[in-house]
């Protein structure tokens, strides 16, 4: 406060220089981007006070000729000069505004009618709450510089703006609105992009969180980052970082940028090397990406040391080096999505291209801005003269381009893992196919080879037991009665009968010649006859609306066998009195029921699980169909089975 009442007290003493075309403000006037309007004075070193300033004649202030102020790296120090002359009816509020949040430090004179009203002094040099110390700062301070002045009518205002040589860039727009249209229209129109694209980059994170997950696409993890990376950096580059996040540390607010931008470039290269694989298939390109990535993590920590080393020299080559290493990594990415294309990898370098496109070119064009190379504020002069300003620190189009590339690159995943889903299932079907094949070769291997024994047993093991029988009837007619043998001999040719017929059915078990010779119906019946001569007691009913005479060999064999282990099992553990087996067509469908009223058994899941029953599963699945028992104690057994025709291969 001293120095404000010294400056007016010395004020006193000096006389305003002239007033030379104040900007006149009329009752239509609502918003302005400040260029033309304002003069500027540039001086080495320090500069002058204010009392230096104020004695300088009007001349000394040059106008400037661009409408976005664009002073770069400087080590000089700046004043800028800003007249108004209040021609209206009414008082006007009025808000002076300085859009860029990494201003170090600034001074804010106001003089109205040549006396000085308020002297302030702001920046990031200071804790964001200071804002709200300022009398004429609004109650919660705004991500930009704001100063609300008000002129009566007829009043004429001066405002000087001082920047000394800090050693950090000084670019900056700066706007002038009528206080009601700034804090209503534009800042609602402004609330609303801002909301709407940090919703977006929080969706689009949560999605791309949740399909990373599922698909194990897990190299996406670094776009993650990246995407995150980049939403941090437009929210610290609009000022709202200072404003919400880390407010009470401005050592923190000087070199988040830098540390934030490295960290964006780093996971953007890991995408980039792991998706192209550039290891593999573009080695050159490689080791540039691997240079960038290498520059950029030795720069976070030479970032920490910026606040503290106030030779501009130190600040303005690692900036300016910061900038043009954005620059190669962008022509770096660009040169690898134009090679890439002609590619026979299915990369998807082309709409990649399109998606990087207005990112990278915005990084570029923002770059060589920092470092003077090129002019910049084209954009906000534009959307100004459109009537939809835009008071950001960020580039607009860096903004719009971000969103651009997330959706063309979540599109770009969404095809990857979609080839990798359909490649990786016609693998699985494949080899699905492959091992019902080895199982059918199995199955067809196992019926041969049962075959081979039958034959042998009946034509082998068979012929000799008859021949022994033979052998053994002319040897008993030879003894005669004599001691004995003659009954012994009897009993023996008994068992060997008895051995006989068991060689004969274990034959017939193995392979019924009927299955060969007159098909599966008729060794369905046939062995439906040899259970009721096995068990007098038992009935067997048999019906069917279907011929499966065309079914192929090994659907014959797969449904024998099932039936064949069905009755096994009523004929062991059934005790009935009555079967019903039934064939029948329901469209498209086979279904076999196998009924009995024998004793039942209690069915849990555990209880169908032996040999008998597992091989009955296996065939069923192997055709294709589903298997259901149902049976309790006391209330006989049922068994069905639906098998879709298809399967058959060739049924009817």
């Amino acid at each position: 406060m001293y120095r404000f009442w010294m400056l007016c007290c010395l004020w006193a003493l000096v006389l305003p220089a002239a007033i030379a075309e104040p900007l006149l403000l009329n009752e239509q006037f609502s918003r302005l981007i400040l260029g033309p309007e304002v003069k500027v004075l540039s001086e080495e070193g320090a500069g002058y006070d204010l009392v230096e300033v104020l004695a300088l004649p009007d001349g000394a202030f040059q106008p400037w000729e661009e409408e976005i102020f664009r002073f770069g790296y400087t080590s000089s120090a700046h004043w800028l000069k800003l007249e108004l002359d209040h021609a209206g009816e009414g008082p006007r509020r009025l808000i002076i505004e300085l859009v860029n949040p990494y201003l170090y430090e600034f001074h804010f004179h106001e003089l109205r009618d040549g006396q000085l009203i308020a002297s302030d002094t702001i920046g990031t040099r200071f804790p964001f709450s200071r804002r709200r110390e300022m009398a004429h700062s609004p109650e919660l301070p705004h991500r930009n510089f704001q100063f609300a002045v008000q002129l009566q009518p007829g009043e004429h205002g001066t405002y000087y703006l001082y920047f000394p040589p800090s050693g950090y860039h000084l670019n900056f727009d700066l706007y002038l609105w009528e206080e009601n249209y700034r804090n209503t229209w534009q800042q609602r129109f402004e609330d609303y992009i801002l909301t709407s694209f940090f919703l977006l980059c929080v969706v689009y994170l949560m999605i791309l969180g949740i399909a990373i997950y599922i698909t194990k696409f897990n190299y996406y993890w670094y776009y993650f980052l990246y995407v995150f990376l980049g939403s941090l950096l437009v929210f610290s580059d609009l000022g709202l970082s200072y404003r919400y996040l880390w407010g009470q540390s401005s050592y923190f607010q000087q070199i988040a940028l830098v540390i934030i931008a490295n960290l964006y470039l780093i996971f953007g290269t890991l995408f980039i090397r792991e998706h192209f694989e550039t290891r593999n298939n573009y080695r050159i390109i490689d080791h540039v990406l691997r240079v960038i990535k290498i520059i950029s993590v030795i720069i976070i920590p030479l970032s920490f040391l910026t606040p503290g080393i106030e030779q501009f020299s130190f600040f303005y080559g690692l900036a300016t080096f910061q900038n043009l290493l954005i620059i190669m990594a962008c022509i770096t990415f660009f040169y690898l999505l134009f090679v890439s294309i002609y590619s026979p990898s299915k990369t998807f370098s082309g709409l990649f291209l399109i998606g990087f496109s207005l990112h990278g070119i915005s990084l570029i064009i923002a770059s060589l801005q920092d470092v003077g190379i090129i002019a910049g504020g084209i954009m906000p002069a534009y959307l100004m003269k459109m009537g939809y300003p835009v008071t950001f620190y960020t580039q607009v189009t860096l903004m719009v381009g971000m969103l651009l590339e997330m959706v063309f690159v979540f599109y770009i995943a969404i095809k990857r893992f979609r080839k990798i889903y359909s490649e990786n299932n016609q693998m699985l079907r494949d080899l699905a196919m492959q091992r019902q094949q080895n199982m059918d070769a199995l199955v067809l291997g196992i019926e041969g080879e049962r075959k081979r024994i039958a034959q042998d047993l009946h034509d082998g093991l068979g012929v000799m037991l008859s021949s022994v029988k033979m052998r053994l009837d002319v040897f008993k007619e030879k003894v005669g009665a004599a001691n004995g043998t003659a009954e012994e001999l009897e009993e023996i040719i008994k068992d060997i009968d008895h051995s006989h017929e068991e060689v004969r059915s274990i034959s017939h078990n193995l392979m019924p010649k009927s299955l060969h010779k007159l098909g599966f119906e008729a060794a369905i019946e046939e062995q439906l006859h040899r259970l009721e001569a096995l068990d007098n007691g038992v009935k067997v009913n048999f019906y069917k609306n279907i011929s499966l005479q065309q079914a192929s060999e090994q659907a014959q064999a797969y449904l024998f066998r099932i039936v064949q282990e069905l009755l096994n099992n009523v004929l062991k553990h059934a005790k009935a009195t009555e079967i019903n087996l039934q064939f029948i067509r329901h469209e498209e469908q086979l279904l076999i029921t196998l009924e009995d009223n024998g004793v039942g058994f209690e069915h849990t899941q555990s209880s169908g699980k032996g040999i008998g029953i597992e091989n009955v599963r296996h065939r069923v699945s192997a055709l294709g169909g589903h298997l259901l028992i149902d049976s309790k104690p006391g209330s006989g057994t049922l068994v069905s089975i639906e098998l879709p025709l298809a399967s058959l291969s060739g049924a009817s």
